[in-house]
This record gives C-alpha cells, structure tokens and sequence, in this order.
C-alpha cells in the first residue's frame, strides 16, 4: 500500500551503551545447555551496542567457538554452527576475532573459509575478496549469485574483468543482478540500467524482493554509490512511462541514500517556538484513537482515513498500536496477521515519532505471535521504538526464570529489536526478507578505530596496569565481598583483570605492574592466558583467557570458583600470566589470604593480598615473534613441598614432588667431589668421571621417571619431544631439569659408551638408538643428560617483596625486545677474581677474554674498580670468580681480590648495568660455592639479573680454578662460535657444555644460566 507522504520516524539512538548489569543477563546464557539458547544469546549479543568489558567477554567465546571450528566437527550437533559463529563473529569489534575470521577466509579452500568469506563481504573487509571471486564460477547458481551479492558490498576494481563476464555470461539471473550491482558500485551503472529497464526485469525483481521497500533496504546497504549509479536511479524514478515497481525500487533507494542534510542554523537569542496543532485536529486524532482503541474489528480500508493520527497524543499513539497489534494477535487468521501488521507499519509517521510502546503488553503479544515470522518482525520494530535499553530492562531478569522455549524467543526479540532500533521505518511484508543490517558492523569498529586513534598520540606514558582480582564468597542468600580472610568450606569467586588503579579491586604493589607498555604496534588487543592453583585448596589448575588492549584500559575478566579447606589455614595461590601461542611466562603472582572458619574473627590488620613472586619479563614487545617453549614450568617450594606446574600448548598440570629434596642435595654433594678431589677427574673416561656420570644419570632416571614417564595417557606437559622449556623457579626451589636422563637407567656396572667423545662433538650418537633396553642400561650416554640436548631458560627472581630494589631497577631486568634482540657480546670484557684463585690462572683467562674482544678486556680487584669499570666501559661480558661466603648478618657475599666484599643485598644496578642506552651485559659467575644450599643459589643470579645483566651463567657446587678457567675459555669461544654464525645464548651454552664435558671438565653440569634463552649473539 502506498505509504502517507510524510516524514519518516526518527531511528532510535544507539550511541548510549546497554546496561552491563542488564547484558550480563545475555552473557550468561552463552554458557547454557541448551544449544538452542546459546545460539539466541550470541546472535542478540552482537546486535547490541555493549560496553567494552561485555565485548570482550564475547569475543573470548566467539575465539573459542571459531577455534573448534578449525579442529572440530563442522557438522557436530550439540555446538554452534559454522556460518552461526562466522556471521555473529564480524559484529564484534574485538581486532583478534576479526583477525581470526580474515584468516579463515584466506585459507584452503573449504566450508569453513566460504563461510568467513561470506560473513566478512557485509562488513567490507577486503579478505572476502579472493574466496567471493573464485565462487563466481562455481558450478551451482545459487552459489555464484551469493559470491556476486557479496561482492556487491565491496569496493574492488581488481574484480571489474569478474564481475563484467558474469554478468554477460551466467544464466543464472540472480547472480547476472548482483554482479550488475556490483559494477554500478564500480562507477558502471549500464548493466545495472540495462536490468532495471528490460521488459521481462521488473516481473523478476517483484518476484525477488516483494516489497520495494525490502528491494531498497538491500540495495541501500551497498551505499555509498558513485554519482553515475544515483543518476541512474534518478533516472528510473522520473520515468513516468516505465514499470511502477521499479520507479518505486528506485524512489525507495533513492529516500534511503537521502539528500546531504542541511546545515544547523544558527543559534538564535530566542528559542523557536514550537508549531501550533489547531485542536480541531487534535480532537479528530483523539476520536479516531478512540474508535481504533475500542473496535472488536478494524481493517484500515474500511476507515475514512488515519492520517489525522499523526497528531495524537503520546498516550493515544501507544493506546491505539496496542490495540491495533493485540487484535492481529488474537482475532485474526494466520494468513491476515501479517496484513494487519502491514496496516500497523503505514501509520502515520507522526504517530510513529510520539509513540511509547507498551512494552510488557507487546511483549505478551510477540510470545503468542513467535511461530508468525512476518507479524513477529513487525513487533519487535515496535517495541525497537523505546529504545534497546529499556527493552532490556524489561526482559533480562526474567531470562533466568522461563523456560527454554520462552528464553529462545525472548532472546530473538532482543536480536531483532536491536536490528531494527536503526530503522526509521517498519517492515511491510509481501515477500523477501529485510537486507543485512550491516551498520552496526561498521559503526562499532569505526568506534573500535577512532578509539584507537585517540589512543596513538604521543600524549605521555600510558598508565600502568596490573593484574588485579576481587574476591567474593558466596551462599544460599547470594555473593557478598571477600574482604579480609577467607571462609573455610564456602563457595568462592575470584575475578581477575589487567587494569588500571582502582580501589575496588586488590591489586599488588606499584613496581609489580604488568610490562604493557611495549606491545607490537600491530596487536592491538593481546590474548593472554591465566592459570591459577593453589597446592592445598586448588589442587587442580584452573585456566581462563582474557584479552588486553594494547595502549590503555582494561582488560576484559575472568572467573575461578574454589572452596577452600577448612584444614589448611593459610591460603598461597598462584596466579601466572601467559601468553599463549608461543608458551612464554610472563608473571607470577601470590594471591595470600587466612582461612577462617568466620572471616570476621580476623585480626584487624588481616588482608587478602596479591604479592608479586616474579617477573620474567620486564617488556612485551617483541614477545609474539619469539620462539614458542614446548614446556612452561614454575617450580615453587611452598609448604606442602615441591610443586611443578606444567604448561604445553592447552594442557596445564600440576604435579608434587615430594621426597625430591634429598636427591638434589645428594647431586649436590655429589658434585662437590670434582673440587675436593680434581686429580681423580682428568678426563672423559677416567673412572671417577664416568663413576659421576653414572651416580647423575641414575639419580636423572629417577627424575625422568617422576616428571616424565609416570604421567599417563594422553600428551602431558613434558615429555621426550621437548626440546625448548621455560623454567621459572620461585621462592629459592630448585628443579634440576638438567640433570633428567632420558635414556634407560644405567646399571651399577655401566660404563661410557664407546661413542661418547664423538657424541659429544657431534650432538648425535649412532650408537645408542641401536642398541635394545638391557644394551642401553650397561653403558651411559652424555647425550641422554637434558642439558647436552635441551635449550633450558631459566628464571630464578626473588619475590619483589622481599628485595629492596626500587621499581626503576626492577624494570632494568633485560630481556630481547622488538629492536633490541642481538647481543654484541663480545664487544668487552670486565674480569675478577678471588685472590685463591692462582695469578698464572687470572692471567690465562685475561690474555683469552682479550684475544675474543679485541683487547677490550680489563681486569680488576675490588669492587670499587669494578664499578667504575662497569660505569665507564658498560662491558657487554663480565666474568667473576669470586668467592662465597656470609657476613655477619648471615648475608652471601661475594668475595674478590684480597678479601673485596660485596655482600649480595649491596648490589645493585651501578655494579651490573652501564646505565641508560647501554647494552645489557652476559655474566659469568664460576665463584666457589656460589649455590650450595645454606647461600641460595638464586640469591646472586636474582640480584645480577634484577639490575640489568642479560644472562647469568652460575654454577650449583663448588668450582676450583684450574676447571672455571678452561670453562670460561671454552665459554668465550663458544660466544665467539654463536655470534660468528648469528646464532642464541641458548646454541652456545649446549656447544659449551658438550666441549667442556669432552675435555674432561664435569663442573660443566652444573652449570645453570638464568635469562632468555633467545638472546641472538653478535661478536
């Protein structure tokens, strides 16, 4: 019917965000059971203008569900389907998602990369391009017109040679229509004009679109169109002789393109006053409200006229359109309803700008009218009127309380609302659906965009952020805050965030900021991993991911629930931060807390606290192009013992090793013989060498045993083809990772294999894969030792609560970044030495240390030299062999020259880093008993690596300088080796240790270097 000539409703505002509280609602129904709801939830979801937090919690779930896509089942029947997912994930203004999709759409060939082709061509990502053109010739025509409709939303001239031969050459009309679309939005209107004006066009169109309106919200939505294509349209709507539908498609177009809006006039002193409505029509308008309101019967034709309803009142506007609705509802046929409703939708325009809808009466009606798609359309335009925000209001708390059924169409509602809210007219129906609303695509990531914009600006430092949580406990009454201790026995939540400072949540101190402040220029939005456990009262590992915006702003969150124990009073979580796809760690936290059975008996000066164990790394930049770990592992001596979480790939596992504590310090003390009886170790095989080798690699299999071979089934976190692992130690533990051997446990008679020297030289043994499981136990393989066959990063910080660094010398803690990954590290050289270590023995490794650097090697003996060495020359080697041993406060200290001490909590970064644009410098500390047990091995290499050093290479049992002379030698042509072929810290520490083991120097085991591995070497 033809409308009213009058202005149409003003689309409802969609720049004021939905009410979180009101959203979460929706959220939470993205995790229910039934496949049905989730589907209604993320299909509302994305239809509505969220705040950031609520985006990112569903772009984490449209990640994960497009991630089982690339693996899973597409056809599986209880999970969403692939086209679901693809279409909702391009409304969400998350750049990973969106990422994620493009790279869907520009792989292999398969459902899967159509679907994320066809999703992204609406949203004018040029990714769809490539997949839409090659289905221009796919053999089936309703495939080749949707390649053409989709190409139709792109601005592509690369596609004008496609998209002209389909036209002239498909048989198929459809996609001749599209692809002529397509190339009037090219500035080549003839096809499109050559369709629109062919005698047998119009009978097709009207067959295609139904309603020109319908036919115009299509075509609208490919705007903006050059100036040629609107003449043409131009052209057609003033074409009195030609078809009346097209001349309608073409007006209609035409209306929804609009003119460019006038401009604003000028303030005026004086307001304008108001336009006066003669009563005579409001009373006309109150009467025929009145009438419509009460009739048992109405259908518009058989009515004088409606238009005086456009001067109705507010409440007679929404009287009447309630009236009007509930009698299509519940009076009429299926077949009228959607008659009545197009009555509805040509109301007046005037009504239709003072109308409140009724919102829990049309509500009832759209229930009863949810198996009519055409009249539940029209009613979800309605409602659309008041706004998204109070429609919410009005259904979010009651999607917990209603059935499946219910809770489905109540989300459709929503869905629809939300599309239709941009709508200034209603949809009249009499074929063909409404166009793809593509605005809000574009509309949130313009926003997503100027947002970022506003971020780039050289406007200072970006505020820090940290990784924060908020505790709360929870019971039959519902959740209340965790403030103080922790009830034994109760329901807990823990939230947990990156953000800024906020009082609400408990966030740990200043120097244990999150190192956000380099992110790569062309990640936008991080995704980072969260595991949390804690050894009594969460045994199991928990896992979530949020995403992190890369300049400022908050994180989005996630949840852990736990119960603690009533047994164990004291609560030590743990918290670390990942990030994922190259299985790097890169903070630990502490959460502490007492558990009570009443949290109010507390002490007053009780708090839950988060406390910083490490920080692994003090910059992410860079950090997604670094080589992926196969294993991640912390390693934390807390009061129920050793306990090693684990972390490849998805798995995360936690493992106690109790009793391990005695086999260590048996290596220890067993390491300890080199130095107390060195004749007895001169070579490769001398009996005592390989009597060690086989102690260390039965005491290994004993290791291997408990962190390897004993996990059964499936893939663990640590396993034979672990080649790179991170090792993270807190609180002084310590896991010899080093000394796990991995080939059969020697017997009490094996000897060295035959094969060892050549092994040892060449990294790889003919010999041992040969041989079957009783040959393999009689002799010891150096290559079955993890340390001749792993790179091992090790990082070993002292908690930040209990050093006294100050955070700029937290930060000065050096890691390979984008721009700053090559060490030159033999560029120069500092050296010293306790004065028990021989003259002829300084002077060898002097005249060593000066031939690699080029003459830039300085010797000192005492600290103050040090200093000021480090200070004028910022050295990039330094190489100390001290001696060890305590103050008179029972503080290690560093002993040099002729009794120089440096007690270890005097160190600091003048006495390791030369200070602002200086390199970081590798440090070598092969000190006498630099780790025995009662002087904490970490101690020094915590101390070096917190203020600047690069890496540490330090040693776990006592060293004697005739073996920390050659081994250093060996070290220094190792670097040399490493840089000369461009190679890491971690290629030189294994060419090290195969060499210095092969001349007969054992020592070299326990050797552990501390820093990233990664490091690039330069001479």
């Amino acid at each position: 019917m033809p409308r009213h000539e009058d202005t149409p409703a003003e689309p409802v505002r969609q720049d004021e965000k939905a009410n979180p509280e009101h959203a979460q609602a929706l959220l939470e129904a993205l995790g229910d059971p039934a496949l049905a709801v989730r589907s209604a939830a993320l299909r509302a979801l994305v239809r509505l203008p969220l705040d950031h937090e609520s985006w990112f919690q569903v772009g984490r779930f449209v990640w994960q569900e497009l991630r089982r896509l690339e693996h899973d089942d597409l056809a599986a029947a209880d999970q969403l389907s692939a086209d679901e997912v693809l279409n909702a994930a391009v409304y969400v203004p998350i750049l990973p998602v969106r990422e994620l999709v493009r790279e869907l759409a520009q792989g292999p060939a398969s459902p899967l990369q159509r679907g994320a082709a066809h999703a992204l061509a609406p949203a004018r990502d040029d990714a769809a391009l490539e997949p839409l053109l090659a289905e221009l010739s796919a053999p089936e025509p309703e495939q080749r017109a949707a390649a053409a409709a989709g190409l139709s939303f792109l601005q592509a001239p690369r596609a004008m040679d496609a998209l002209r031969r389909a036209y002239r050459e498909d048989d198929d009309g459809d996609a001749r229509f599209w692809a002529a679309v397509a190339l009037a939005r090219l500035d080549d209107p003839e096809p499109l004009r050559a369709m629109l004006t062919n005698p047998d066009t119009p009978q097709d169109v009207h067959l295609f679109w139904g309603d020109p309106q319908v036919a115009a919200s299509a075509l609208a939505a490919r705007a903006p169109f050059p100036k040629a294509t609107v003449a043409a349209w131009e052209a057609i709507a003033a074409d009195e002789s030609g078809d009346s539908y097209l001349r309608g498609v073409a007006e209609a177009v035409l209306e929804r393109l609009g003119p460019e809006p006038p401009p604003l006039p000028s303030p005026s002193a004086e307001p304008m006053p108001a336009p006066r409505v003669p009563a005579a029509m409001r009373r006309e308008a109150a009467l025929l409200a009145s009438k419509l309101a009460k009739s048992a019967h109405y259908q518009y034709r058989q009515l004088p006229d409606v238009a005086p309803l456009a001067y109705a009142t507010p409440r007679d506007a929404t009287r009447v359109v309630t009236a009007l609705f509930s009698h299509a509802v519940e009076r009429l046929p299926a077949g009228q309803r959607a008659l009545a409703g197009n009555d509805i939708m040509g109301l007046p325009q005037g009504l239709w700008r003072s109308y409140t809808p009724d919102v829990p009466a049309l509500v009832g009606l759209y229930l009863k009218a949810a198996d009519d798609y055409a009249l539940s359309q029209q009613l979800a335009w309605t409602l659309s009127r008041g706004g998204v925000g109070a429609l919410l209001a009005e259904l979010a708390p009651r999607l917990s309380a209603v059935g499946e059924a219910e809770r489905v169409a109540l989300l459709r509602l929503i869905e629809e609302a939300a599309r239709y809210a941009r709508l200034p007219y209603g949809p009249i129906f009499g074929g063909g659906e409404a166009a793809p609303d593509i605005a809000p695509v574009l509309d949130q990531f313009i926003e997503l965009e100027e947002r970022e914009a506003a971020a780039r600006p050289d406007d200072g430092a970006p505020p820090p952020r940290w990784l924060q949580a908020q505790l709360y406990e929870a019971d039959a009454q519902g959740e209340r805050p965790a403030e103080r201790a922790l009830r034994a026995g109760a329901e807990h939540r823990m939230v947990v965030r990156i953000g800024e400072a906020d009082e609400r949540w408990i966030t740990p101190p200043p120097e244990a900021a999150v190192p956000v402040a380099d992110l790569p220029q062309d990640q936008e939005v991080w995704e980072l991993t969260v595991t949390f456990w804690e050894p009594n009262h969460v045994p199991q590992p928990l896992t979530d991911t949020l995403w992190l915006p890369r300049r400022r702003g908050n994180s989005s969150t996630c949840e852990f629930r736990f119960r603690p124990r009533a047994d164990a009073p004291r609560f030590e979580g743990h918290l670390v931060l990942r990030y994922g796809p190259n299985n790097r760690i890169i903070q630990t936290l502490f959460l502490t807390a007492e558990v009570l059975d009443d949290p109010a008996t507390a002490p007053a000066e009780a708090a839950i606290a988060l406390q910083p164990e490490l920080a692994v790394r003090a910059s992410l930049a860079g950090l997604a192009d670094k080589k992926p770990f196969d294993a991640a592992l912390v390693a934390d001596q807390g009061s129920a013992g050793l306990q090693v979480a684990g972390f490849a790939a998805e798995r995360v596992e936690l493992r106690s090793l109790e009793g391990v504590e005695e086999p260590i310090a048996r290596l220890r003390r067993r390491l300890t013989r080199i130095a107390t009886s060195p004749d007895q170790f001169g070579s490769l095989e001398a009996e005592a060498t390989q009597e060690l080798l086989r102690f260390l690699a039965r005491q290994g299999s004993l290791l291997y045993n408990g962190l390897v071979k004993s996990q059964a089934g499936g893939a663990a976190f640590l396993d034979d083809r672990s080649r790179r692992i991170q090792l993270v130690s807190a609180r002084e533990s310590f896991l010899p990772l080093e000394f796990i051997y991995d080939h059969p446990s020697p017997n009490a008679a094996a000897t060295l294999c035959p094969q060892a020297r050549q092994a040892l030289e060449t990294g790889q043994c003919s010999v041992c894969p040969t041989l079957d499981e009783a040959a393999a136990r009689a002799v010891i393989c150096p290559l079955g030792f993890w340390c001749m066959s792993r790179v091992i990063e090790r990082h070993a910080v002292r908690p930040v609560a209990e050093t006294r660094l100050s955070s700029g010398e937290y930060a000065l803690q050096a890691d390979p970044i984008a721009g700053r990954e090559v060490l030159r590290v033999l560029a120069s050289a500092l050296y010293t030495a306790s004065a028990r270590v021989q003259a002829a023995q300084i002077a060898e490794l002097l005249g060593t240390l000066s031939t690699v650097t080029n003459q830039q090697a300085v010797y000192v003996q005492d600290w103050d030299g040090w200093r000021q060495g480090v200070q004028a020359k910022a050295p990039s080697l330094l190489v100390l062999l001290p001696h060890t041993l305590k103050d008179a406060d029972d503080i290690p200290t560093l002993e040099i020259g002729d009794k120089k001490r440096l007690p270890e909590d005097q160190i600091t970064a003048d006495y390791v880093h030369g200070g602002p644009g200086a390199d970081p410098p590798v440090v070598l500390l092969l000190g006498c008993e630099t780790a025995v047990p009662d002087i904490p091995f970490q101690g020094f290499a915590a101390q070096f690596r917190g203020n600047g050093a690069a890496i540490v290479l330090s040693t776990l049992a006592p060293v004697l300088g005739r073996h920390a002379i050659p081994v250093a030698a060996i070290l220094a042509s190792e670097l040399a080796r490493a840089a000369g072929e461009g190679g890491t810290f971690g290629d030189a520490l294994l060419g090290l240790r195969r060499r210095a083991l092969a001349a007969g120097i054992p020592m070299v085991l326990g050797l552990v270097a501390y820093g990233d591995a990664d490091w690039r070497l330069a001479g």
